[in-house]
Parts: C-alpha cells; sequence; structure tokens
C-alpha cells in the first residue's frame, strides 16, 4: 500500500535532515591543515558494481523503492527537462523481477548524453538516442514511414542534445524493445561497424529468425540520414556487416533483466573489444 504523500514528505524532510547532518558532519576541515583540490575536470562516470551503497545511496534506495507515497510522485527529474520526469511507480520497474519501463530507459539514455559533457579528450563522443526511434507499430510499415518517423526523431536527439551533427558523434546507440524485450544497437560512425548487444542468447545461429530484419532497417534509416546531412560514411554504412556480441555473461533463461542489461550496456560500452570491456557482469555458467 501506498502512503499519502504528506506522510511521505514527512519523511523526505527527516530524510533530508539526516543526510544534511552527514555531510556537515564529512565537510569539516581541519583549519590548519592543507587541503587539495583536483584539477582536472574529469569525473568517474561508470558506476562500480562491486562497491557498497554509501549512506546516502542507500536513503534515496530505500526511499524510492519503498513502496511509499503517491504512485504518481515525481521522484527524478534532470534540471531544465521538464519532460524527463520520472514518477515513482516507473522507477520501481527497477526493482527486482519487474520489467523496466521504457521511459526510464529514455531518462537513462539523457543522464548519459548530459555525462558526456565531462569526458576525457582522448575519449570517443557517444550519442545515446533517448527516443524509442521507431515505434513498435511501425516495424512493419513502409519504408518510407519509417524513415520519416526515424529522420524526424533523430533531428530531435540532436537539438535537445545540442549536437550539431552526426559528424562529431563516433558511437551512435539505438536502443530497441522488440517482442517485449530490450537490446541495443551500436554503430561506429567512423569505422563503419554495427554491433547488436543483447544479454540473451538464444538463436545465436538464426540472426533473422532472431530479429526478424530490424537491425538491418535500422542499418539503411542510419546511413539514409548520414548521406542526407552530408555524414562521411553513409554509402559504406548501407552495406556494414552487422555483428551480434557474444559477452561471456549473457543469459540464456532469464527473460526479464534485459532492462538492466541494456542500460548497463550503455553505460559501459566504448567501442573496444570484448577482452578490454569492463562491464562489470559475471558470467552466466547457464550459457556455456
Amino acid at each position: 500500500m501506498y502512503q499519502p504523500a504528506s506522510s511521505q514528505r514527512s519523511c523526505d524532510q527527516n530524510i533530508s535532515h539526516i543526510i544534511s547532518d552527514e555531510k556537515d558532519e564529512e565537510n569539516v576541515v581541519d583549519s590548519t591543515e592543507e587541503t587539495l583540490v583536483p584539477a582536472s575536470p574529469y569525473i568517474n562516470r561508470v558506476v562500480e558494481l562491486s562497491e557498497k551503497l554509501t549512506f546516502v545511496e542507500k536513503i534515496y534506495s530505500d526511499l524510492i523503492f519503498s513502496a511509499r507515497g503517491f504512485e504518481m510522485d515525481v521522484v527524478f527529474q534532470i534540471d531544465d527537462q521538464p519532460d524527463s520526469g520520472l514518477t515513482r511507480i516507473v522507477l520501481e520497474t527497477l526493482s527486482h523481477d519487474e520489467y523496466v519501463h521504457f521511459v526510464v530507459v529514455n531518462v537513462w539514455a539523457r543522464i548519459l548524453n548530459h555525462e558526456e559533457k565531462f569526458k576525457a579528450d582522448d575519449k570517443i563522443k557517444r550519442l545515446f538516442c533517448t527516443y524509442q526511434m521507431l515505434d513498435g507499430g511501425t516495424y512493419g510499415s513502409s519504408y518510407e514511414m519509417m524513415q520519416a518517423e526515424f529522420f524526424g526523431n533523430m533531428i530531435k536527439v540532436l537539438k535537445e542534445e545540442q549536437v550539431a551533427s552526426l559528424k562529431e558523434v563516433d558511437l551512435l546507440f539505438i536502443h530497441v524493445l522488440q517482442s517485449d524485450h530490450f537490446y541495443l544497437v551500436s554503430f561506429h560512425m567512423k569505422k563503419c561497424q554495427i554491433a547488436v548487444i543483447d544479454n540473451n542468447s538464444l538463436y545465436d545461429d538464426s540472426f533473422d529468425l532472431k530479429y526478424r530484419g530490424l537491425p538491418e532497417k535500422l542499418r539503411h534509416l542510419v546511413a539514409d540520414f548520414m548521406l542526407l546531412h552530408g555524414v562521411v560514411g553513409g554509402r559504406k554504412m548501407h552495406k556494414a556487416q552487422i555483428s551480434r556480441l557474444k559477452m561471456s555473461w549473457r543469459t540464456v533463461d532469464n527473460k526479464v533483466d534485459c532492462g538492466i542489461f541494456l542500460v548497463r550496456h550503455m553505460e559501459t560500452f566504448e567501442g573496444s573489444s570484448l577482452r578490454c570491456w569492463q562491464c562489470g557482469f559475471v558470467k552466466d555458467v547457464d550459457c556455456g
């Protein structure tokens, strides 16, 4: 049962005092000691799965996943992006044994795009599409209809993320929800390489049966967008081979956590080889 919002606000205020007190204790500095301020503008942008939650993180986690408060309370929102709000009930789909809501994935893409602004100069530029680039009902439509929808969404992504052109992008990520299953398609814009990143290892030898031609449609849509907007490599992208990455942590029987795998793959994949990709997941012993 959800508690009334007024009760939840009281709980929030108490937690705010706890967090504030903890921060005050942490921020006490001995004025006799020299303090060092890091000069680097770069931050650690990847969550370390092996690290325990901090006190503050645990408080917020318990608050979000406690099934208290009004279901439609907006509990997360990116500054200056009012349409990025996540309600309590939507965020709770990140709980154990739940299917992640597609809105969570879209907002996660926005967060990753924001963090790209703090990347080191020697890191590749990644762009995460913040929409379902093709609605599920469009998959079987004419190519012209798919192209119109895809182009419109891509223009919105570039505008909202303040990216002038795909010429500035090294890795383009498109997340796909197909038959209630999430997976990721990565486009290396400079090398014209395409990879399907899927936590499910079924149908390894039957790519067409598994994906029913959708990655190929996305390949042509991206290539056509490149050609229309003068991005080098459009013709080559049309003919690019699509590989399906065979990560050691892929699963066989897990039918629920594809959204969790997806957001982690989005966060950690930088176009490197599988040997160098440090995702943080362990090998699925049932995958073979």
